[in-house]
């Protein structure tokens, strides 16, 4: 099974990339998970990542910086905002 294309899509805590500029900001990502529901809690937080990424490839990103995993209220939430990056000359 092959590589999908929204796994390269680069995650980072930051408001930067090393070695990457950011040409276009298209917006706030975010996935929620019931925080009172802990049996299904630790599989959510291992797949976050990815379901953000698929989120940010939707709308056309390729990066997403600022990524964050808070609590609300009773959700677990992590986003981030989703960007198009190209390498720095």
């Amino acid at each position: 099974m092959g590589k999908k294309a929204w796994e390269d899509i680069i995650i980072s805590d930051t408001n930067n990339i090393p070695g990457k500029r950011i040409i276009k900001t298209i917006g706030k990502v975010k996935i929620k998970h019931d925080a009172t529901d802990f049996k299904k809690h630790a599989k959510w937080a291992f797949n976050a990542p990815n379901k953000l990424k698929k989120i940010a490839y939707k709308l056309g990103a390729n990066a997403i910086t600022n990524v964050r995993f808070t609590y609300r209220g009773n959700d677990n939430v992590y986003d981030g905002t989703a960007v198009i990056v190209e390498d720095e000359d």
